[in-house]
């Protein structure tokens, strides 16, 4: 709830006492991500959560970023993906459906954050297809 709340030292104590399991920790980072936490993801970061920390359907926490960028949350959402990026988040990196970040960003309406993982030193896959064959492009014309 304190990171979902931003409410940075609630945060940093409840890390460590989930420390304990790398896994609590990613749930953690996965919540900041979603909530658009900058402060609370960085820290979680800088006290060791992993980047590539797999979530809902084997997701990393970029991909999380997604989720709520499309609210009243969207420039947030962007900080937190620019920080996981920064960190060296892999662009690339795919969930259980084979569905990247990016195919996220598109089927989610999410613009914001779609135009940081397309503008990261050209390495975003745009071509690359989820398990159904589809790409980014095909996500975004779903979209409604």
């Amino acid at each position: 709830m304190a990171v979902m709340r931003g409410q940075r030292e609630a945060a940093e104590m409840l890390h460590m006492a989930a420390m304990r399991g790398q896994r609590e920790a990613a749930e953690m980072l996965h919540m900041a991500a979603m909530r658009g936490q900058r402060e609370a993801a960085e820290m979680l970061l800088n006290r060791g959560a992993q980047l590539q920390a797999p979530g809902h359907e084997g997701s990393p926490p970029l991909h999380s970023t997604v989720v709520a960028s499309k609210d009243r949350l969207s420039d947030y959402n962007r900080e937190v993906a620019e920080l996981f990026l920064s960190r060296g988040a892999n662009v690339n990196a795919k969930d259980n459906n084979e569905c990247s970040a990016l195919h996220m960003a598109a089927y989610w309406g999410s613009a914001n954050v779609a135009e940081v993982l397309i503008n990261v030193d050209a390495e975003s896959d745009v071509h690359a297809v989820d398990n159904r064959g589809r790409t980014a492009l095909h996500c975004a014309a779903s979209y409604t």
